[in-house]
Order: C-alpha cells, then structure tokens, then sequence
C-alpha cells in the first residue's frame, strides 16, 4: 500500500529531535501552495497526484535541519523552486541524465544532493538521490513513491537512509 503523502507530510510539522551532540533537528512546513502558482509554476507538465498532494500540504517544506547551522536536513521545494532547479540540472548534467519527466523535488541541506522524482524509473528508483559526480545508474533509489520515501526519512529520523555510510 502506498502511504498517504499527507499524513506522512503532516506527521513532520513543528518536530524538533534533540541529539546527544549538537544542536537539535528541526521540521517545519510552509503553508499550502494554490493550484495557480503550481500552474504557473509548471504551465506545461503532466505531474504526478502525490507532488500535487504535497505541495497543496505544503508550498516548501524542511524536514530534520540542523537547528543551528542548517549543515544537516532535507529540503523540499516549492512548485516555483523544483520548476527552475530542475531546468537548471538539465542544462548542466550531461545529456540524458535528467529525463523529460523527471521532477526535482528536494535537496539535501548542506551538500549539493538533489531528490529526484522519475516516473520513468520503477519500484525504489521512482525517487533518486541524485549524488552531483555521480552518473544516472549510480544514483541511488530513495522509494517507490513521494509518500514511501517520506515514511522512510521519518523512520530514519534525519538519516540519510539512501546512504548507508552517512549518519547524523
């Protein structure tokens, strides 16, 4: 079963997750995008439900920042941000390696990883962790939907869980 991306989404707003060392993880959700500025935003796009899902949850969201520097965290775009990063990781990844459909949703705070949702993809690899000198094959498989791959950072709590070696 696919999780509900606003549930998923919802169970993040005003978390905050103290650490051991360090300063504490923060969440926070921005308020919900309109259908116009999405629109405007992506004029000629066929988007998936779930994106549309979320962003009517939230136009922008941050998920597990580090409170005090933000060197940690995930953050996901607002229509208009994931409309032009994206054209911008087309223009100057090489050829190819951001398909027609795909949809970058996030990136991760502090490092030059992007989320990347790809219709195209199946099961895990629907959503990529885009690492930037990594080509396409080696991107890594972060879910099979927007809803699953919430869930998982949820469980992780901040973790990069696509990334077995790197942890809070």
């Amino acid at each position: 079963m696919v999780p509900n991306v606003t549930e998923s989404l919802s169970k993040f707003r005003g978390v905050v997750v103290p650490r051991e060392y360090g300063a504490p993880l923060v969440c926070w959700l921005e308020e919900p995008a309109t259908q116009e500025e999405i629109q405007r935003a992506w004029p000629d796009a066929s988007l998936q439900a779930e994106l549309l899902t979320a962003w009517t949850v939230s136009r922008e969201t941050w998920l597990f920042v580090e409170a005090k520097w933000h060197q940690w965290g995930l953050h996901l775009l607002s229509p208009i941000q994931s409309a032009k990063q994206t054209a911008k990781e087309r223009a100057e990844r090489p050829v190819g390696a951001i398909r027609p459909d795909d949809i970058v949703v996030g990136a991760c705070v502090g490092d030059l990883d992007i989320l990347v949702l790809s219709p195209s993809e199946t099961g895990d690899r629907r959503l990529l962790v885009a690492v930037e000198l990594y080509e396409r094959p080696d991107w890594r498989p972060a879910g099979c939907s927007l809803g699953h791959f919430l869930e998982q950072y949820w469980a992780a709590q901040g973790d990069k869980f696509w990334d077995p070696t790197d942890h809070v």
